[in-house]
């Protein structure tokens, strides 16, 4: 179920899923790296109802008016790791080393 940026929960990972927007505004929105599939989150509240959003590592300042236009959803969670079947099994024997010259060992060239 979507929302609008601007009701997104503050803090939660979200995917964008789409825009209202049209034109030079959706141009200048996937510049700066939000188009459809974008992980983000918001991580500040301005004033005036504007918000600051991460994505990708990059802090975003966005108006209100534009938060309006942007459709989000809750990103999925991070899919567990996999859980081993069958017990670890031995590590490979380690390759014995050659065997060092007499006159390395002894330090005489």
């Amino acid at each position: 179920m979507s929302s609008s940026l601007a009701r997104a929960p503050h803090g939660v990972p979200l995917v964008l899923v789409g825009t209202r927007a049209q034109g030079d505004v959706v141009r200048r929105l996937a510049e700066l790296g939000l188009r459809r599939g974008a992980h983000l989150r918001s991580v500040q509240r301005t004033a005036g109802g504007g918000r600051v959003v991460d994505v990708g590592g990059s802090r975003i300042a966005l108006g209100r008016d534009l938060l309006a236009l942007i459709e989000v959803e809750p990103a999925a969670p991070p899919a567990p790791p996999p859980t081993p079947s069958a017990p670890p099994t031995a590590h490979a024997p380690v390759p014995a080393h050659a065997p060092v010259p007499a006159a390395a060992r002894t330090g005489m060239p």
